[in-house]
């Protein structure tokens, strides 16, 4: 009877370590039939190494309660040299296979280890700038893994990162369908933004070619450097260029950030005309503007780590001075400072905002991210268009006050005019031939999901309204994860690139459309063809396809 206590006391102590265990498991991502895309920042848990010793094997058997669950929408660590490990686990409750993509969308950075453990085995996969591109799973802009889970398999997913600038880690789990139609869509916003910023550098070198002033050559060096800064933070060119040059990517983002600055500060004085109307004024945005240069000459002595957190900093009491000097001037009756105060504003708030959220201050989200961009596009048209009619007026006003206005002033504005138009009318063309990239399939060269899924449409109201028959064909390459797992995926895509051209020449009207549907799908659109002829094309095109041998990778390949 004396041993109760010290039995109940076992007891206790059994209950309350396993409800530390229930309190403190890994974190699990829970795959179902409906699952399209997830953000895995509230499931994952991360542990800082400050040393840099840990490998896996040491990771995967630290005590659960020196992990640190994440409660933000996304991973943010500011600046840090430090190593930071992450993990989660992944169970496809569904009856099926299901092949997923991973994705870390932020472009810079150095090294990403991800180890996968399933069953008795690990797969490992690496990316970043200290890696070859060529050893990436997925050449990709952004950081891509692929997952294959079976039928109610769980696996464990660690992640080793590390960063010389600023740590964020925005992590997402996507079908590879779902991935791909999201992939597709952000590519054409891409077009259309820099579209609109081409747009904008060829106006304004037209509009300078007219009127030579200092302003308008700041403010073309402002567009020009700020969007090559979009250009490399986003990753575009990483699948061509930058994965070449990794220390060019580094040069050019310092470059590009110390060009926008000096650019800006520029821009405020000429169009402010501070040198006149505010001394001090000038020698304030001065003094804030050209230690922006320090980066430059300590980029070569620093590094990108050393360089990049001053520049951020930097940009925070330089945007206070531009919109204070902007307000100054617009209360005193300047027309330009009226019109430039209200086109940078919002630009002015996003570099603050992005300044804040890469030292921690606020967290990340949507307008810490958008609100840079959106504002440097109303900037840039609002404020070329203000331009133009403010010197137009000048001229105006100038002419006005002569008794003669000059024929060779007029005949000049005359040509100019012309020119502009000329000039827009390339532009339209040049933007057409943007949107018609965007709706090409990156990997087979036809057209992609997004350009049937809009076309489409209007082939069956169009069939439908001229009561003409229409028909569709939908095409499957047979077991097609098996070329991927036999001759891996640089040779699979040459394979579908390979079927997408047998296919062509089958299907060569020019009524016709043909698409890449989904990872190893094609779909085609016949007008005005009856059933019996669609089978006819459909069994000519797949018996050319199993009489083919394709050459991928230096392997031959027979695909049905």
């Amino acid at each position: 009877m004396r041993s109760t206590p010290t039995i109940k006391v076992h007891i206790l102590t059994f209950c309350l370590l396993m409800s530390a265990s229930v309190t403190l498991a890994m974190p699990t991502v829970n795959i179902e039939n409906d699952f399209k895309n997830i953000n895995l920042a509230p499931f994952i848990e991360y542990h800082e190494d400050t040393l840099g010793q840990l490998r896996l094997q040491t990771v995967s058997t630290l005590p659960d309660d020196i992990w640190i669950t994440s409660k933000e929408s996304t991973l943010t660590f500011g600046f840090t040299d430090a190593i930071i490990w992450f993990r989660f686990d992944l169970h496809n409750q569904t009856k099926t296979v299901k092949e997923l993509i991973l994705q870390m969308s932020y472009a810079r950075f150095d090294s990403i280890e991800i180890y996968l453990q399933q069953s008795d085995r690990v797969r490992s996969f690496k990316s970043g700038k200290d890696h070859p591109f060529e050893l990436r799973a997925i050449a990709h802009r952004h950081h891509l893994f692929p997952i294959e889970l079976n039928e109610d398999e769980t696996a464990t997913v660690y992640f080793r990162a590390r960063t010389s600038g600023a740590f964020n880690f925005p992590l997402s789990l996507w079908t590879q369908d779902e991935f791909h139609l999201v992939d597709q869509t952000v590519l054409l916003t891409h077009g259309a933004y820099f579209g609109i910023w081409l747009l904008v550098i060829i106006f304004n070198v037209v509009l300078y070619s007219a009127i030579r002033h200092s302003a308008l050559a700041s403010f073309l060096g402002l567009i020009f450097s700020f969007g090559v800064y979009q250009v490399t933070s986003l990753g575009i060119g990483t699948t061509k260029f930058w994965s070449r040059f990794p220390e060019l990517f580094d040069g050019t983002m310092v470059l590009s950030m110390t060009l926008a600055i000096l650019s800006l500060g520029w821009l405020c004085n000429h169009l402010l005309d501070l040198k006149k109307t505010n001394p001090l004024g000038l020698r304030i945005l001065q003094s804030a503007t050209y230690p922006s240069l320090l980066g430059i000459v300590a980029y070569p002595l620093f590094g990108y780590a050393g360089v990049i957190p001053f520049l951020y900093a930097l940009t925070i009491p330089v945007s206070i001075t531009v919109f204070t000097l902007g307000i100054h001037s617009a209360l005193k009756g300047n027309r330009l400072a009226i019109y430039s105060s209200i086109a940078w504003s919002v630009l002015l708030l996003g570099l603050v905002l992005r300044a804040l959220n890469r030292f921690e201050f606020i967290p990340n989200n949507f307008l810490t991210e958008q609100v840079l961009p959106t504002g440097f596009i109303i900037m840039i048209v609002t404020l070329s268009f203000s331009i133009a009619a403010e010197y137009r007026r000048q001229s105006k006003l100038q002419l006005s006050d002569q008794d003669h206005p000059s024929e060779e002033l007029e005949d000049m504005v005359s040509k100019r005019t012309v020119e502009l138009e000329d000039a827009l009318s390339e532009l339209s063309q040049v933007n057409e031939t943007l949107r018609e990239i965007n709706t090409m399939d990156s990997v087979t060269g036809i057209k992609n999901r997004h350009f049937f899924d809009s076309t489409f449409k209007n082939e069956w109201r169009r069939a439908s309204r001229e009561q003409y028959p229409i028909s569709i064909l939908l095409m499957d390459i047979d077991h097609f994860k098996k070329v991927n797992d036999n001759y891996g995926h640089l040779a699979g895509d040459e394979c579908l690139r390979a079927v997408a051209n047998t296919i062509s020449t089958t299907i060569k009207r020019p009524a016709d459309i043909l698409a890449r549907y989904g990872g190893e799908e094609f779909v085609a659109v016949l007008p005005y063809i009856e059933n019996d002829n669609a089978m006819f094309f459909a069994n000519q095109i797949r018996e050319r396809i199993e009489a083919s041998t394709y050459i991928a990778d230096k392997q031959e390949i027979n695909v049905t």
